[in-house]
């Protein structure tokens, strides 16, 4: 039954580019979309189908709906025009340019985050622990565990034969984790919220740019601040992050340069569109 449904839906289902919030749309195949999910959160995503026109997963007995990029409970979908999009085209590997420019997210849904996840503090933390990550200890939800070995595992490898690695490791002042937070300027919580994000902070910046928020205070044009002009931690260390699902908030249009959440699906989507 599941291919039926998937040859219905191919043609009719789209994903958003940009940094999440870009107004154009690319076609993209809906079974592309699930298997994404699916080698990224297992068996949490349980499957798909197609009902009265409307695409939906399963995930963990929730029906989500998928439409055009946003990924909302029944809820919400007759009003998925005031929501953000949460699927978007990510570039991976080094950074040439600045992002191109899109709209602050202003009505960020996180009904698939609380099917996948959890909708309350409890259930996240009931599934959540501290895992020693690069000097430090970190308290973030199972699913990104196993990844963040691995990435420092490729971090350490790294900083074999690179100093820069080395002195951005010892360089760290504190990482923050687990945090029931919303995003800035949003009603939304955050990846932090859920257990999925860090931001690894450094003792300094260097007098370089990390935050646009904190950028924009005093610089009308910080969205033209120039690569060279924020700061960065070393490309082996994204590197070891985008190769275990990790998004980079360097590469945002409002960017968070160190800030690190876990959307293995976003990488295997943008991969695929290489």
């Amino acid at each position: 039954m599941r291919g039926i449904l998937f040859s219905i839906v191919c043609c009719v289902t789209m994903v958003t580019t940009g940094m999440g919030l870009a107004d154009g749309i690319v076609p993209f195949e809906p079974i592309r979309v699930f298997n994404a999910l699916r080698a990224s959160y297992g068996e949490r995503i349980e499957d798909m189908g197609w009902e009265e026109g409307e695409l939906y997963f399963m995930v963990r007995g929730s029906r989500i709906y998928y439409l055009r990029g946003r990924m909302l409970s029944e809820e919400h979908k007759a009003d998925y025009h005031l929501y953000d999009p949460i699927l978007y085209r990510y570039p991976i590997g080094y950074m040439q340019a600045l992002p191109e420019k899109v709209p602050h997210p202003t009505n960020r849904s996180t009904d698939f985050l609380n099917a996948l996840v959890g909708d309350t503090e409890r259930e996240v933390v009931l599934y959540s622990g501290w895992v020693n990550f690069l000097k430090h200890r970190v308290f973030v939800h199972d699913l990104c565990k196993e990844p963040l070995r691995r990435v420092e595992s490729r971090i350490a490898e790294a900083s074999i034969e690179s100093p820069e690695v080395r002195h951005y490791v010892d360089g760290i002042s504190i990482i923050f984790s687990m945090d029931r937070r919303k995003v800035d300027g949003s009603d939304a919580l955050s990846y932090h919220a859920y257990g999925l994000a860090l931001d690894i902070v450094p003792r300094t910046y260097g007098g370089k740019q990390v935050y646009w928020r904190w950028s924009s205070v005093w610089k009308n044009g910080w969205d033209r601040i120039s690569l060279a002009g924020r700061w960065q931690p070393p490309q082996a260390v994204v590197d070891a992050f985008e190769g275990e699902g990790f998004v980079w908030g360097g590469k945002w249009y409002h960017f968070d340069t160190i800030h690190f959440e876990y959307r293995p699906e976003i990488i295997l989507l943008s991969r695929q569109q290489k």
